[in-house]
């Protein structure tokens, strides 16, 4: 570990803790959050549980690679997911999102809720769920999918 501060390829910054006898987490900061674990990761973003300094409160942000962020096509889409999601009005999808962009700092994200909670895997596996709850999750997992394809997500 070094004494300096580091950017990976997200364009987060890592800020190294002082030395001291106790180990210390280090801080990933990207613009105004603090990113504090890794949720998931696709094709093209991570997603991460953050602290949102400006209004603090924990939120999930979901981050466009930064290898993707000289891309307009890739910008456009990243927007536009945003934008469209605002749109939608169903239970079981989070349309209470921001699209935040710093072109300068190459950095997009989509803001959004942090829900708590067991993942659908979890939930399902451990302990194991009944084949009926599985069934009901799969119709409001589908329904959903109806709903953003409505919108052309």
């Amino acid at each position: 570990m070094s004494d300096e501060n580091d950017q990976d390829d997200l364009g987060a910054t890592t800020v190294n803790p002082p030395k001291s006898d106790e180990p210390k987490k280090e801080k990933k900061i990207f613009g105004d959050f603090e990113l504090d674990k890794k949720l998931g990761q696709g094709g093209m973003a991570t997603v991460w549980r953050a602290w949102d300094r400006n209004m603090r409160d924990e939120c999930a942000l979901k981050i466009l690679r930064k290898d993707y962020s000289a891309t307009p096509e890739i910008l456009e889409r990243f927007q536009r997911e945003a934008v469209l999601l605002r749109k939608v009005r169903h239970p079981n999808v989070l349309s209470d999102v921001s699209f935040e962009q710093d072109r300068e700092a190459g950095m997009l994200v989509i803001r959004m809720p942090l829900l708590p909670g067991l993942t659908l895997r979890q939930r399902i596996t451990t302990p194991p769920a009944e084949l009926g709850q599985i069934l009901a999750w799969a119709e409001q997992a589908l329904s959903a999918l109806v709903a953003l394809h409505a919108v052309g997500i």
